[in-house]
C-alpha cells in the first residue's frame, strides 16, 4: 500500500501512515485485528482467499504488477489459522481502488459462507479479521495481556504502527513498541555483512582463543590445584617429572591429535589419613579431593590402546579433549603385565598404589597455531555460559521450534544467545510456520559460524594464528554455502 498511496490524490497532503490495530472489544464480546492495508476486492477474495491452496501473492496477477514487496504468504492457508482461535470468522474488506466493501462470515463446520455488501470498521481501504472473544481467551488463559505479551514475542517492528486498543465501559489506546531485530540482541556483534538475506546477531561470550605452548596449558584443570606432568620413556619403562613443551611436545602429536594418561589417586603421604578415613567410609567410591593429586603424560598415538577403555568419551570444562575411562573405582584390578607396569608409575609419581585411583585415556583434537604452538578444538560439548535465549525470525515473524544452537568447536571461544531474522524469500519455513526444513536450517547454522569465525579473523593481529583458524574453518563451513556472503 506504500507504493500505490504515492500515486493517490487523497495523500498528498496527509501522508499514508501502515497501521495494524487489535481490538479487544468487552462489549461486542469480539477480537478484531485491522490494517489498512490494499484491502480486497470481489476477484481477490473469491479466487484466491476463499481457494484453500491458493495464494495471491505467488499468483501471476500480482507479480506482473512488480510491486517492490516481499509478503509472506506461501501456501495460501494462512487464514485457516483463524479457527484455532474461533469456530466464528468473519472478514470485512475494501480495496483501495473499490468505492463499496464487503463482509464475508464463515464458519468451521459448515462449507456455505455469507458475503454482505457492507463494512462497519473500514474508512478508506485495509482489512479487518473478527472472532469471537470468548473463544480466543480459553487460549490466552483469559487475560488480554497475553495477547500483547504474545505479539511482542512474535513479531519484529516491521516499520508498521501496532496499536492494542481494549474497548469496555472506556476506550484505552496503547501504542505497542515492537523490538527491531538488532534489539532483541543488545550487545551482540553483527553478522549481516557475511551472510546473504540472513541478519545474524551473536553474542561472543570470549573470543580469546585457548593456545598452548606446553602440555601443563594443554592439560589445564581450573578446579584441580594439585597437577604434576610427566613423560613416559616405553623403552624402558620408565616415567620423569616434565612438562613438555615445544618439539619434545610436537613428537607425541600424530596429524591433529595427541593421546595423554591422566591418572589420579591419593597421595603417599596422605596414606595414614586415607586408612583411617577408609575405616569409616569402606562403602564409598571417591576419595576427598584434598587427598589426591593428579599426573597427566603424553603417550605415542596409537589407536590400540582404545581397547583397554571400559566406555564411551565424556569431557571436562576447558578443554577439547575426549577421555576415555581405562580403569575406575568401579572396576576390580585384575593381575597382569600392564597392571603391574602401571603400579610402577604409581610408585614412581608417589600415588598410593593401595587406594582407589582412576585412569583415563584423552584424545587432544589440536589446530597448530603457528610454530610449537596449539589451539584446540570439539565437536561434542557445549562451553557456554548459562542458557540461551536463541530466536529465529522469517521476515519479522518469530519461528517457535526455529532457534539455532549455535556452538563454537574452537576452546576459549564462547558463545551465548543468537538472533536470526530471514529476510529472503527462497527460504521458507514448514507449513506450520514454526521451523526450517532442516536442511536449509543446517546451511544456515554453517554460514553463521563461518560468519562468526570470520568476524574474529578479520580482527586478528596474530597471522599465524589467523592462516591456522582460516585453514579450519575452510575445511569444515566451504565457500560455496547459499546464504554465506563470498567477497
Amino acid at each position: 500500500m506504500m507504493e500505490e498511496a504515492d500515486k493517490l490524490e487523497k495523500y498528498q497532503y496527509n501522508p499514508y501512515i501502515p497501521k495494524v490495530q487489535i481490538i479487544i472489544d468487552y462489549n461486542k464480546q469480539k477480537m478484531i485485528v485491522l490494517d489498512n492495508g490494499t484491502g480486497m476486492n470481489y476477484e481477490i477474495l473469491t479466487k484466491y482467499f476463499l481457494n484453500i491452496g491458493k495464494s495471491y501473492y505467488q499468483s501471476d496477477e500480482f507479480l506482473y504488477q512488480s510491486k517492490d514487496y516481499h509478503p509472506i504468504g506461501t501456501f495460501g492457508i494462512g487464514f485457516l489459522a483463524c479457527f484455532m482461535l474461533s469456530n466464528h470468522v468473519s472478514v470485512e474488506t475494501k480495496h483501495y481502488l473499490e468505492k463499496e466493501g464487503f463482509t464475508i462470515e464463515l464458519e468451521s463446520d459448515s462449507e456455505f459462507v455469507c458475503k454482505k455488501n457492507k463494512v462497519d470498521l473500514i474508512r478508506d481501504s485495509g482489512t479487518a479479521v473478527i472472532l469471537n472473544l470468548e473463544s480466543v481467551f480459553q487460549v490466552f488463559d483469559e487475560n488480554a495481556e497475553n495477547i500483547k505479551t504474545f505479539v511482542d514475542r512474535t513479531f519484529l517492528d516491521q516499520g508498521v504502527q501496532v496499536q492494542f486498543i481494549i474497548v469496555d465501559a472506556a476506550r484505552k489506546t496503547e501504542e505497542l513498541n515492537l523490538k527491531k531485530y538488532e534489539e532483541r540482541n543488545q550487545g551482540a556483534i553483527v553478522l549481516d555483512s557475511y551472510l546473504n538475506g540472513i541478519s545474524a546477531s551473536l553474542e561472543l561470550q570470549s573470543d580469546t582463543i585457548k593456545i598452548s605452548r606446553k602440555l601443563s596449558e594443554l592439560c589445564v584443570e581450573s578446579m584441580n590445584e594439585r597437577q604434576e606432568f610427566y613423560e613416559y620413556n616405553s623403552a624402558e619403562h620408565r616415567i620423569c617429572s616434565r612438562d613438555l613443551e615445544g618439539k619434545d611436545l610436537g613428537n607425541y602429536i600424530n596429524g591433529n591429535q595427541m593421546m595423554v594418561i591422566k591418572i589420579e589417586g591419593v597421595r603417599e603421604e596422605e596414606k595414614a589419613e586415607y586408612e583411617e578415613w577408609r575405616k569409616w567410609n569402606t562403602e564409598l567410591i571417591f576419595t576427598p579431593k584434598e587427598m589426591q593429586k593428579t599426573i597427566y603424560f603424553p603417550v605415542k598415538y596409537d589407536e590400540a590402546l582404545l581397547k583397554y577403555c571400559k566406555d564411551g568419551s565424556h569431557f571436562w570444562n576447558g578443554s577439547g579433549a575426549q577421555w576415555y575411562t581405562v580403569i575406575s573405582r568401579f572396576h576390580k584390578i585384575k593381575p597382569s603385565h600392564e597392571n603391574k607396569r602401571l603400579e610402577s608409575i604409581l610408585k614412581e609419581c608417589k600415588i598410593l598404589t593401595t587406594a582407589l585411583y582412576d585412569v583415563e585415556l584423552g584424545i587432544f583434537p589440536l589446530i597448530k597455531a603457528g610454530k610449537e604452538r596449539y589451539a584446540e578444538f570439539t565437536d561434542a560439548v557445549y562451553l557456554g555460559n548459562g542458557e540461551k535465549e536463541n530466536e529465529t525470525y522469517w521476515h519479522g515473524i518469530r519461528l517457535e521450534n526455529g532457534g539455532f544452537e549455535i556452538d563454537a568447536e574452537i576452546i576459549g571461544v564462547i558463545i551465548g544467545d543468537c538472533v536470526v531474522n530471514i529476510t529472503r524469500n527462497d527460504l521458507i519455513p514448514n507449513v506450520a510456520r514454526n521451523d526450517l526444513p532442516a536442511d536449509e536450517k543446517r546451511k544456515v547454522e554453517e554460514a553463521i559460524k563461518r560468519a562468526m569465525y570470520q568476524y574474529m579473523m578479520d580482527k586478528m593481529t596474530d597471522l599465524e594464528l589467523k592462516s591456522a583458524i582460516q585453514l579450519f574453518v575452510d575445511e569444515r563451513y566451504p565457500l560455496n554455502n547459499p546464504y554465506y556472503l563470498k567477497k
